[in-house]
């Protein structure tokens, strides 16, 4: 094997005891990002978002790790200048934050997420990308219920 900068190597490993964590946000042209909501698997990090189930609001992230999410997210959102949805899967092990994939796009927790959270995310996203900002959709912050709900 030719191992050179043209030739990378990706060595990676699992993750032991780890929780994954989705997240669902949205962003403007301008460049503000409010997340739409934080999902909490309830398996171990490694299967698939499709078929774990989920809680929102998370129950047993560590603060730090949640801090660092929502700086990541929204430093990521502007980073790969998204307008519209964008899904990223991260896993934390003890207050370690990984992240495993973003998609600058919408995923299949939308739904879940804009029932959990009381917001139209797919609607408002199809009028950000359209040009407006998220101030005139009327979503500026994380809405957090003071509810669980469960995928």
């Amino acid at each position: 094997v030719i191992v050179e900068s043209e030739h990378p190597v990706l060595i990676d490993s699992f993750l032991n005891n780890a929780i994954e964590v989705d997240v669902d946000a949205l962003a403007d042209g301008e460049g503000n990002v409010v997340i739409g909501g934080i999902m909490e698997h309830i398996e171990q990090a490694g299967v698939h978002s499709g078929d774990s189930a989920c809680s929102l609001p998370t129950v047993s992230i560590p603060y730090e790790a949640m801090v660092t999410i929502r700086k990541w997210t929204a430093d990521l959102a502007r980073k790969l200048k998204v307008v519209g949805l964008m899904n990223i899967q991260w896993a934390v092990q003890n207050s370690d934050v990984y992240i495993l994939e973003a998609n600058p796009r919408a995923s299949r927790t939308v739904p879940f997420v804009s029932k959990a959270i009381g917001h139209p995310l797919a609607k408002l996203a199809s009028l950000v990308m359209s040009g407006k900002t998220l101030a005139e959709v009327g979503l500026t912050s994380e809405v957090i219920p003071k509810h669980v709900s469960v995928k």
